[in-house]
């Protein structure tokens, strides 16, 4: 067989060709979604019957929510584990999948190559590939091109080859994710006992709430979602977004989460699910360089700083007319915590106008010179090392800090939450505690600059109500000293309702503290006074 050079069968891919390529499972034949209206020519190659279903391979964790709805959490928690690699999840395709790509009940099956060649076919062409391996329907697969059918090589016409491939010769195992359980539907090269192990990591997604708490009550974590996923205004990836929502109609109102640093929007679910059981929207997103909106292991806690500042605001921006549009008569509201409280603040100083109440929570007020002096420091080190670069330095000026804050602390993360169980749930999370790039903490250091400022603070809405929460140990809000210091700030630029919540002994994360309950009915009560005027 003729081996063709990457240009051409990129060239072929993009007059809705099939190729045949090597992956890091079985070679492959495949088509893109974007060029080929349907995979027919596959079955025609693989003399295979229509309606059997064709899986995608994809370029990113992040396509799971792009092509897959109401994806299930162990769903996710597989795809962060085992990709890239030989695993095909099967999940409820999104309206971004053609009719003619979905199974019989509306699903798709993706999965992300570790072969380098095979994400750079999806790359070059801008769209998945539909693949299934290079083999005479019912033949034995066909691990390396040797092994390829000369009828199939021949009518596809155009064969890719890559020697540093090693191919396990061993098709992917296929996960169906689409039930309130996963079931193994092909056994692969994953086998079912690491398939186990991770998915009972992962449990308490499915088992337990964010807390790793034994659910108690299911009215209170079963919930309601649809998934978004748009291209981020900076940072070349998509955002990871979701809106939960209650089943009462109409809607009370929506709040707007913002998350805070080295984590992700789905660790609220307790408080999602208070509030949405409350007849309450909620929305949010992973920023960029968390959770599922950065693209592999290497991007967590990496924010471009050129661009990472307005990328963030805007994507923010973007979720609000999303929701808006959804509820369009529904009050909104802001909730942001931590480094989200931070984002939350400069955003309102932008786009206050049409937001019902904001709460602040874990947030701080450190002096504009110590901020600065944080940029600064970091964008020395990204002067000499690169934006990407991981500095202890910023590390230990930063987070890292806080670990000194609790005495005869039993884990460096102590000083988020006095629940250990929470503590523990964090530190076992693979999507948080990651330590922030140089960039990521020029771009923070740029919202702390601009929260702080009482020029920011003057463009506020003097009619926008504030609930400040925060425990009184903790040392991002310097134990209480750094929320009061916001109030005043707020309150001397104009803002006319300001209240303030501190909850005694509890630390960074009130909604996953002892207090968690408290400050869900102080939440509710703040939000439904405003409603009701």
């Amino acid at each position: 067989m003729d081996i063709a050079s990457f240009p051409q069968a990129v060239e072929a891919l993009r007059k809705g060709r099939a190729v045949i390529f090597p992956t890091d499972t079985v070679c492959g034949l495949g088509v893109s979604v974007r060029y080929a209206p349907s995979p027919r020519v596959l079955y025609d190659l693989k003399r295979r019957d229509e309606g059997k279903p064709i899986a995608w391979l994809v370029g990113s964790v992040g396509d799971l929510l792009r092509y897959g709805k109401d994806v299930a959490p162990f769903a996710r928690a597989a795809a962060e584990r085992f990709w890239p690699g030989a695993l095909t999840l099967i999940v409820k395709a999104s309206d971004e999948v053609p009719e003619a790509y979905r199974g019989p009940r509306g699903t798709i099956g993706l999965r992300m190559p570790a072969a380098a060649t095979a994400r750079a076919l999806v790359e070059a062409v801008g769209s998945p590939l539909a693949t299934t391996s290079a083999n005479v329907s019912g033949a034995p697969d066909t691990p390396t091109l040797e092994h390829v059918d000369a009828d199939v090589a021949d009518a596809a016409g155009v064969v890719l080859d890559d020697p540093s491939i090693d191919p396990c010769g061993c098709a992917s195992t296929v996960l169906d994710c689409t039930g309130e359980a996963p079931v193994v539907l092909r056994a692969g090269s994953i086998s079912e006992s690491d398939l186990l192990a991770v998915l009972s990591e992962g449990g308490a997604s499915a088992l337990c709430d964010a807390g790793g708490r034994e659910r108690s009550d299911s009215a209170e974590t079963d919930l309601e979602a649809w998934s978004i996923a748009f291209p981020s205004h900076g940072g070349g990836c998509r955002v990871n977004a979701f809106v939960w929502v209650p089943a009462a109609r109409p809607v009370r109102g929506v709040i707007h989460l913002v998350h805070g640093m080295a984590e992700y929007i789905e660790r609220y679910r307790p408080l999602i699910g208070f509030l949405v059981h409350r007849g309450f929207a909620v929305c949010g997103m992973d920023m960029l360089g968390h959770g599922l909106t950065a693209p592999s292991v290497d991007d967590r806690g990496h924010i471009p700083p050129d661009c990472g500042y307005r990328a963030i605001l805007d994507d923010v921006h973007e979720v609000r007319r999303i929701a808006s549009e959804r509820f369009p008569e529904a009050p909104y509201f802001m909730y942001g915590h931590s480094m989200g409280s931070f984002i939350v603040r400069t955003y309102l100083a932008r786009h206050s106008e049409g937001v019902a109440g904001a709460v602040l929570s874990g947030t701080g007020n450190p002096s504009a010179a110590l901020a600065a002096a944080g940029g600064i420091a970091a964008r020395a080190i990204i002067a000499v090392k690169g934006a990407t670069h991981r500095s202890s330095l910023l590390d230990g000026l930063g987070v890292g800090g806080y670990s000194r804050s609790v005495e005869n602390a039993r884990t460096p993360l102590d000083w988020i939450s006095t629940d250990e169980r929470e503590v523990d749930a964090y530190l076992a999370d693979p999507l948080c505690g990651f330590m922030f790039s140089a960039g990521g903490y020029a771009v923070l250091a740029q919202f702390v600059s601009s929260a702080v400022s009482p020029e920011s603070a003057r463009c506020i809405s003097s009619d926008l109500p504030f609930l400040l929460v925060s425990g009184d140990e903790d040392p991002v809000g310097e134990r209480g000293a750094g929320v009061r210091r916001v109030s005043a700030l707020l309150s001397g630029a104009g803002v006319r309702d300001v209240r303030v919540r501190l909850y005694a002994g509890a630390r960074h994360e009130p909604h996953n503290d002892y207090v968690r309950d408290r400050l869900f009915a102080d939440v509710l009560g703040f939000l439904e006074e405003l409603i009701d005027g």
